[in-house]
């Protein structure tokens, strides 16, 4: 049997990704060059253009720039519709974006890895963000909330044209006071 000690509470799962939020995000591009987020990086590289979607997109938030971002025919696996289906184009990328921002304010996404090969994109992001709308039909908590994701990009002359999306719902709904078995991304 576990000791309590062994047990994690909701406050030190917060504590341990609250501590993966800050450690030191580094960028890698194909050529195993390892540069810090403040360095300057040329506007063709992806790791740029994927930090670029994230802050233009979630942190400012600018809704407007999904279509910048993400191409007309671009599928998003991982984050579904309301049918359970891969989001596709900016139209079904806009709909979970609204539901999820209508539950969530001061979001910020920080990048803290980033790869790339080729036209693929890699990288490990947190989560950060306060639980002030019903937007995912669960009642506003006001609690603060932490939960770190990865996302496997495929960029094609400037656009998303495809990406593999994972996030830890399950810290995140703990945080909120839901089952780990919520549906968040339907």
């Amino acid at each position: 049997m576990a000791s309590s000690q062994q047990q994690s509470s909701p406050q030190h799962h917060q504590q341990q990704q609250e501590s993966v939020a800050k450690r030191n995000c580094t960028t890698t591009n194909n050529n195993n060059n390892s540069h810090t987020t403040t360095s300057t990086a040329a506007e063709d590289d992806l790791c740029t253009m994927t930090r670029r979607w994230f802050a233009d997109v979630w942190n400012d938030p600018k809704e407007n720039a999904i279509e910048r971002y993400f191409h007309p025919d671009g599928i998003a696996h991982g984050l579904t519709d309301d049918k359970g289906q891969a989001i596709r184009g900016p139209p079904g990328f806009r709909i979970l974006y609204n539901r999820f921002r209508s539950a969530f304010s001061e979001i910020k996404i920080e990048v803290c890895d980033c790869f790339q090969a080729g036209e693929k994109v890699a990288c490990r992001f947190s989560f950060r963000g306060v639980h002030s709308g019903s937007g995912l039909g669960m009642p506003p908590t006001g609690r603060t909330v932490t939960a770190t994701g990865m996302s496997i990009t495929y960029w094609h002359n400037g656009f998303i044209t495809e990406s593999w999306n994972e996030f830890d719902t399950a810290a995140l709904l703990q945080q909120i006071g839901q089952p780990p078995t919520a549906k968040v991304f339907e």
